[in-house]
């Protein structure tokens, strides 16, 4: 294994500050930019790459891999991943008192246990975490989300696993020119999490590979979408799950954040953060997907 560090295959996905080469904001006024590598190789399918990306976690790092799993459909997704690539890893449920994330995790659970997956269920008083132990995720990863900076805090707890997050899965929308590729500077806390510690790790395994990436642009029900043969969508979140199974069968369940009991404490802190972080930009940059139909 390099000794550079590594959070997508080659460090392909990169992103910095007018140009400077550095993951962190400096000031209010700098502009985020985002550059994908470009496919090394003919592409498969989007299943078949995401396979390819999990075995090349497994030969690459010899670390226990530790998905973090949720209970929605994208990091169950990225577990099926692995079950099919035969990839051995183990799951961390993060469970809030009070049963306030229940209904988001029970999908993560009985999948575990009806796949056999050794799995470790996290308890986290999540509203005295933010009180008490939060200021230095927001600072060290430059990360304002009160729901961010959660997985992170359960990260530090597990030092000599490899950390797999389920994020980073495309969001595309249609605006007035067309069909977008969006990317979030918020959600790229993330990266600047494992930056800051230095630590070999995935932190949105949708974009470990550009393979992964661009065949996602090349998936027919996608190419419909952008061709507006589902005139009712505006965001690809309405084919997300009809996606999904193509590949897998998936129980289908609302979309949850396992934040819903608690959005007044989300926004209360969401501000507290911004102050404590004085950097409250969030850039979002609009590719065009042409860029991505090679």
């Amino acid at each position: 294994m390099s000794t550079q560090l590594e959070l997508t295959v080659n460090n392909h996905f990169k992103f910095d500050y007018n140009g400077n080469g550095q993951p962190f904001r400096q000031s209010q006024d700098q502009c985020w930019s985002v550059n994908y590598g470009l496919p090394r190789r003919p592409m498969k399918n989007f299943f078949f790459e995401a396979i390819s990306a999990a075995q090349e976690i497994e030969q690459k790092y010899t670390a226990p891999k530790n998905l973090f799993l949720s209970g929605g459909i994208d990091s169950e997704f990225v577990a099926r991943v692995f079950l099919s690539a035969n990839v051995n890893f183990k799951c961390t449920i993060i469970r809030f008192p009070e049963n306030l994330n229940e209904h988001d995790i029970k999908f993560a659970i009985n999948f575990c246990e009806k796949n056999s997956i050794s799995y470790t269920i996290f308890d986290l008083d999540v509203i005295d975490f933010w009180k008490t132990k939060s200021e230095k995720y927001v600072l060290g990863a430059q990360c304002f989300s009160p729901q961010l900076i959660v997985p992170m805090y359960v990260a530090d707890h597990f030092s000599e696993d490899y950390i797999i997050i389920g994020s980073g899965e495309p969001h595309v929308c249609k605006n007035q020119n067309g069909w977008v590729l969006l990317e979030k500077e918020r959600i790229a806390a993330f990266y600047r999490f494992f930056i800051w510690k230095n630590r070999w790790a995935c932190p949105a395994f949708f974009q470990y590979t550009p393979e992964l990436v661009f065949s996602y642009f090349q998936d027919p029900m996608v190419l419909k979408m952008i061709d507006n043969q589902f005139p009712d969508l505006i965001t690809n979140t309405g084919i997300k799950y009809d996606h999904y199974i193509q590949f897998v069968a998936m129980e289908r369940r609302d979309k949850y954040t396992g934040y819903e009991l608690l959005q007044n404490q989300d926004a209360y802190f969401r501000a507290q953060f911004k102050a404590i972080l004085g950097l409250t930009a969030d850039d979002r940059i609009e590719t065009e997907v042409s860029y991505f139909k090679t």
